[in-house]
C-alpha cells in the first residue's frame, strides 16, 4: 500500500500556471545576482528574495504592461506585446 501512495502522490497534477518559453513571450528579463565579499546571503539575508514583478497600463494604451525590478540590474517594463501573448 505504502508503494501506491507514493506513486499516486508523484502525478503531476493541473496547475493555474505554466511556464512559457521567452522565444514565445518575448520577456527576457533576468535578475541575475553575482556574490562577492561584501555583497552576499551573509551579509545581505534578503540578496535572493528577488526584485518584484508589477502589472499595470504603464504607457496608456488600455492593455496590461510587465514591470520587473532588479537587485543588480536595471529595472525594465515590457511592451503590451508579451500583454497580449500571456493573455493578462
Amino acid at each position: 500500500m505504502d508503494g501506491l501512495t507514493i506513486l499516486a502522490a508523484c502525478q503531476q497534477k493541473d496547475t493555474l500556471f505554466h511556464r512559457l518559453p521567452s522565444a514565445k513571450t518575448g520577456v527576457t528579463f533576468a535578475n541575475t545576482i553575482t556574490e562577492n565579499d561584501s555583497f552576499n546571503v551573509i551579509d545581505y539575508n534578503y540578496v535572493y528574495n528577488g526584485g518584484g514583478v508589477g502589472v499595470g497600463d504603464v504607457n496608456n494604451d488600455g492593455l496590461d504592461d510587465l514591470f520587473f525590478t532588479g537587485n543588480q540590474v536595471s529595472s525594465r517594463c515590457t511592451s503590451t506585446r508579451a500583454a497580449s501573448i500571456l493573455k493578462m
